[in-house]
């Protein structure tokens, strides 16, 4: 029995280190409670779970493949367990995976999501979506999106502004939409009825710094967030939680704002409320108030005569703007709801209601002045007044209901500004009284097309837009069908029901069976690629890269060189082929790649050693140089060092002698700043260019990761690097536009040790020191310097065990900032960026190749090695598939591909290098290199450029990288395979074969197939064995290579595209598979049916050889074709077998043999183990064995565990 307690405690403790808990391991498990869809979001509970950073919430539509995980401020707890709301997303069918705390994967399949009703004058003749959302239902491209709850309301930041007031406060001085989503009540201090705020002060209420405090004459205006001149926002509130308490927002002189899913409740002047200018055209206009719960406000302070503010001012009040749409609210117990005009001349047109719900209201629903108003579909419930209609106001009311009203409509004369007219359509009347029309203008009538003079009343309606319901030009009206042209219309009757139903905050059951989505509506559109939209671009692609292959001759100068195409030339250039080219052969596992930049950069490389060259051979490199440029190729010489080219012997010789030692080190001691950073190049004394941090810092991390080997020399490196970076963050960024300039001259910057301004060059500004103009591939190398140093930092963190967070977190802030800036500078159109970056619309600029291939590049890249979230993986998709759909064009009768719009070079003149650019010779054709506009723009483009072709490639590797992982974020440290169902994530501690039906007894007969059952050579078609039991499926793209000793299976399959194996298993049998990795990291093997219903993943251990083979088997127990692949490169097939057997099936893990697995078998085991009870049959032994070792262990019984 001690020997029992004892593993039971080894149990408990190892199950702590896998995440699981105790109770979840023996039954109390995690489960989804509550799952449903609204309009455009998701809402999700589920039990026994605490939230921590392991939980995660991901979605897809039930048509794509690939899953996107939410922010993790989505995230919450509840007092079940765990919650969860998914925003943001389009209409359509969602599957949901919830991982829980402890590792569970939580499923839950066909949840519908609705679109809003985007019905109403707010979107009328108004394409462009309102607030920060599109209108689909996704945020806006370059939207910024903030958390605010009640701990970080004075805290969060947007740009240069502190907490939630100050940001909205000063909206003008943000030129990208914004997101505001709350988060739980927000609430701040009120006064009490002795103007103090004691009360709330003494229960804890931190106030919201930046409200109105103002105690005006016989009134107030009291704790109201003024947001100014801002434009494209949303505040929305997150699940059906969210509460504004005590404070309301005015929206003054704004344009495309959006106010949804929240409670206001106890406001002391107004909830939300709009104003602008008394213009008649005013500019101020598109505002969508929809899916709100307004409660009663609360003034104890109330300073006015009429003493009228004790229920707060109003709900949401509107003047002097256009274009509003009131939708799908609930108003409860407000006093005065909603004012249009604030007096008689207030000017402010195009409002609509439509689907609210008013409850015990006061009046003002709403109360017009001016303005031309439809309402439709609202219910009205025991409200006094309803639609107050004054001074010139034009109304159609159609098929409303008013149920236990005073007044339906109520009219007043006015002899200044004209009577109002209301057209009373189809409405219908219970108990209600109907009307109060003291101006004589209310004309019932169930006529759409009727019109009404202006004149119908005493003083003449003088509304700009008279009978504007039947005017298209001016209303949303079918003419031809003479109906309002709405969305969803219907009668009163059903009207009411459906606001019973829908009107107000998140809620389940809540979508209206007119907006529920079917299979058909569900969008094909994904955040991931779709074969059938990019086929053609990844066949341009190969044909690019195949073209390139062409060049295999250095010496006779350079296919993609432009600069230098008859020169054997040692270049950064070059390096940058070579180095795309390893890349892609890494991803798509294919040696000839490696091969290709292994021939290529051997000639560069000499075995002796000069005193003026190093090991490069050639003629005309200097050491004595010193430039950075130089140490680019050398990234190219150390990947191929540690890919064990033959010629790494001269290669490290290169690298080591020439490059680190007499070219890096060099520069570090002689040609740095004051503050640290490397100068260009020995004849650009202390300057410093952003092309300049990516020929450098890169090399340095790779050469101490790779070569050194050395984790000291690597943190060296590392705090120099970063701090490197820093200083360029804070040279030579502009605070404003968050953009780089190109470079630097420290001798111009007077608040440098290094200030010399008789020296310093004439393009650097005097004071600072820097140029300017932000040149795009200048900022693109940045950009691939950041992403690129992080992941060297990833991997040291792994390969040396040791904690660089700091630094790491130092470049993954500024990378952000980096991508978010220039996020702002994308062309709307092409989503590529200028050559001149800030300066889109000036003569001669142009939408240029290289920088935006290299920004694609850096945004996926982030993705991809998880520093970022997937909106950046989907912009720089974005990118490339523009690039390659506008600038990778098919020429010379297709019998080729051309990238264009390359800017061939451009750079800032030094003291020693001439001031001029013979190839200026685009547009202006100014050839003084001083950094201006002018300069940039004049640098001839050319076609086919390596500064352009490589950085493309490198973006391409991404999107191949991205897929062969099926999604799923890996980094350094991550091996897991993302399926559309569930997350397997392989060790090689645990491995479980607990669930599969494995067959005892029984010695069938066996077909196996080896490399020699296909010929020898590439497969580019799909080829059977001469049995045709074997299948090898492969296409132009997508290559299988079959060698003497084994198959290389490739990346990037699955069951239903190429590079898979087929086995066609025709009854119960073991399915065997030998295989290795040659790969630098570990790799997934996946063995999947046709159908679906059988798939294994194993883990293929980095570092296999033909002499270090590892073996898996399965037991098939049901007749079909099962596909053998893999999503990553590097997988060697030496062997499969397939073994048929009619023994008894047993299922591993059920060891009381009961046909379930449950604690009893975990109890059978323990004891087996322990010594208690011995297990002998032959049948349960097999069950025991949960991992295939023949030995019954802790690994057996954790096995189950981790399966219950």
């Amino acid at each position: 029995m001690k020997k029992f307690l004892s593993l039971l405690l080894s149990v408990i403790l190892i199950l702590s280190s896998f995440n699981i808990s105790i109770l979840n391991a023996f039954g109390a498990s995690s489960s989804i409670s509550q799952a449903y869809g609204w309009y455009e979001a998701i809402h999700l509970e589920w039990t026994n779970d605490t939230l921590s950073q392991n939980t995660s919430v991901a979605y897809k539509l039930k048509t794509d493949t690939q899953y996107t995980v939410i922010d993790s401020e989505l995230i919450r707890s509840s007092s079940t367990g765990c919650q969860a709301d998914i925003v943001g997303i389009k209409a359509g069918i969602y599957d949901v995976k919830i991982t829980t705390s402890s590792g569970e994967t939580l499923i839950k399949n066909d949840i519908s999501v609705a679109s809003h009703d985007r019905s109403g004058y707010s979107h009328f003749e108004y394409n462009d979506g309102i607030g920060g959302y599109n209108n689909d239902g996704t945020p806006k491209d370059n939207a910024q999106i903030i958390y605010v709850d009640n701990s970080n309301k004075n805290t969060v930041k947007l740009g240069s502004y502190t907490g939630i007031g100050n940001i909205l406060y000063n909206a003008n001085k943000y030129s990208y939409p914004i997101i505001v989503r709350i988060i739980g009540t927000v609430d701040t201090q009120t006064r009490d009825a002795d103007g103090t705020k004691t009360t709330d002060k003494n229960n804890g209420v931190i106030a919201i710094n930046g409200l109105t405090d103002n105690e005006k004459s016989n009134d107030s205006y009291f704790n109201m967030l003024d947001v100014n001149s801002g434009k494209n926002i949303t505040v929305e509130g997150i699940g059906n939680d969210a509460s504004i308490e005590k404070w309301g927002f005015t929206f003054k002189s704004c344009n495309s704002i959006g106010v949804r899913n929240l409670t206001f409740t106890k406001y002391p002047e107004d909830a939300c409320s709009f104003s602008g200018s008394s213009s008649k055209n005013s500019s101020y206009k598109n505002f969508w108030v929809h899916n709100n719960y307004f409660k009663k406000g609360e003034n104890k302070y109330d300073l006015t005569d009429e003493q009228d503010k004790g229920d707060g001012d109003g709900s949401s009040d509107f003047s002097g703007c256009r274009n509003i749409t009131y939708s799908y609210n609930m108003f409860e117990n407000c006093h005065k709801t909603s004012l249009h005009g604030g007096s008689d001349s207030s000017l402010q047109y195009n409002s609509t209601w439509h689907h609210n719900y008013f409850i015990n209201c006061g009046a003002r629903l709403p109360l017009t002045r001016q303005v031309n108003l439809h309402t439709y579909n609202n219910y009205y419930y025991k409200c006094p007044i309803c639609t107050d209609a004054r001074a010139s106001a034009w109304v159609l009311s159609e098929n409303n209901y008013f149920d236990s009203c005073t007044y339906a409509f109520k009219t007043t004369a006015n002899s200044t500004y004209g009577d109002p007219i209301v057209k009373s359509l189809n409405n219908v009347m219970k108990n209600s009284s109907g009307t109060s029309d003291k101006a004589s203008t209310i004309k019932v009538t169930t006529d759409r097309t009727l019109t009404i003079s202006a004149s119908a009343g005493t003083n003449t309606n003088k509304n700009p837009y008279p009978n504007f319901d039947t005017d298209s030009n001016v209303f949303y009206y079918d003419s031809s069908k003479k109906c309002s042209d709405v969305t969803y219309l219907t009668d009163a009757e059903t009207a009411k029901s459906d606001a019973l139903t829908s009107a107000g905050i998140m809620k389940e059951n809540a979508i209206l069976q007119a907006y529920l989505p079917s299979d058909s509506d569900t969008p094909t559109e994904s955040t991931t690629l779709e074969p059938s939209v990019d086929s053609e671009r990844f066949d341009k692609m190969e044909f690019l890269i195949e073209q390139m292959r062409e060049e295999t001759d250095p010496t006779d100068g350079s296919l993609w060189n432009k600069e230098n195409t008859s020169a054997f030339k040692w270049s950064y250039i070059n390096g940058c082929m070579a180095s795309a080219m390893m890349m892609l052969g890494s991803i798509k596992g294919d040696e000839s790649y490696k091969t290709f930049a292994d021939n290529y950069m051997s000639p560069f490389i000499g075995t002796s050693n000069s005193s003026t060259k190093g090991y490069i051979a050639d003629n005309n490199f200097k050491i004595s140089n010193y430039t950075l440029d130089d140490l680019n190729s050398g990234k190219a010489l150390i990947e191929l060092i540690a890919s064990g080219s033959s010629n790494s012997s001269k290669y490290k010789n290169a690298v080591s002698s020439t490059l680190y030692s007499n070219v890096l080190q060099y520069i570090l001691s002689n040609q740095t700043t004051s503050e640290g950073n490397l100068w260009h190049k020995k004849t650009y004394p202390y300057q410093v260019w952003l092309d300049g941090i990516y020929m450098e810092t890169p090399f340095w991390l790779e050469y101490e990761l790779e070569v050194a080997n050395d984790s000291t020399a690597f943190i060296n490196a590392c705090d120099n690097v970063t701090k490197q970076i820093q200083n360029v963050y804070s040279k030579l960024r502009n605070n404003s536009t968050g953009l780089y300039y190109h470079g630097y001259d420290a001798q111009a910057d007077s608040a440098s040790s290094s200030y010399n301004p008789s020296s310093a060059m004439s393009w650097a500004a005097s004071g600072t020191g820097h140029s300017a103009n932000y040149w795009l591939r200048g900022t693109g190398w940045y950009a691939m310097a950041l992403v690129d140093n992080i992941a060297f930092i990833q991997k040291a963190e792994k390969k040396f065990s040791i904690d660089l967070s700091a630094q790491k977190n130092t470049l993954i802030d500024i990378y952000k900032d980096l991508m978010n800036s220039m996020l702002k500078y994308q062309d709307s159109d092409t989503k590529l960026w200028y050559q001149v970056i800030d300066k889109p619309v000036e003569n001669y600029n142009y939408l240029e190749t290289s920088g935006s291939a290299a920004m694609s590049y850096a945004l996926m890249k982030g993705y991809n090695i998880g520093i970022a979230d997937n909106s950046y993986y989907n912009k720089g998709l974005e990118v490339f598939r523009s690039l390659c759909d506008n600038k990778l064009l098919y020429t010379n009768n297709n019998s080729q591909v051309t990238l264009t719009d390359i800017c061939m070079t451009a750079g800032l003149a030094g003291p020693s290098s001439g001031s001029t650019s013979s190839s200026a010779t685009r547009g202006p054709g100014y050839k003084n290199r001083d950094g201006s506009y002018n300069y940039y723009i004049s640098e001839r483009t050319v076609e086919n450029d390596a500064k352009g072709v490589a950085p493309l490639i490198f973006a391409y590797c991404q999107i191949l990288d991205y897929n062969n992982n099926g999604g799923e974020i890996v980094t350094e440290s991550t091996t897991s395979v993302m399926t559309t169902e569930t997350t397997t994530e392989t060790t090689t501690a645990y491995t479980s074969n607990v669930g599969e039906t494995v067959i005892i007894g029984g010695t069938g007969n066996s077909v196996s197939m080896t490399p020699s059952s296909f010929a020898s050579g590439t497969c580019s078609s799909n080829v059977s064995s001469s049995d045709g039991i074997f299948t090898l499926s492969a296409n132009s793209s997508k290559t299988i290579k079959v060698s003497s000793d084994y198959i290389d299976l490739g990346g990037g399959g699955s069951v239903t595209s190429p590079r898979n194996i087929g086995v066609k298993v025709t009854g119960n049998a073991v399915l065997t598979i030998k295989y290795f990795n040659s790969g630098s990291a570990d790799r997934a093997l996946a063995v999947e049916s046709s159908d679906g219903t059988f798939k294994k993943t194993a883990t293929a251990p980095q570092g296999g050889s033909t002499t270090n083979v590892s073996a898996i088997n399965y037991t098939i127990a049901s007749p079909d074709t099962y596909y053998i692949y893999s999503t990553s490169g590097g997988i060697k097939i030496t062997e499969i077998t397939v073994t048929y057997s009619n023994g008894t099936k047993v299922i591993i893990g059920d060891i009381d043999l009961n046909g379930t697995i449950n604690k009893t078998d975990v109890s059978l085991l323990l004891k087996h183990i322990s010594g208690i009870s011995e297990i002998s049959d032959e049948k349960q032994l097999a069950a025991a064995d949960c991992n295939g070792d023949k030995k019954y262990d802790l690994s057996d019984v954790i096995a189950i565990l981790k399966y219950l």
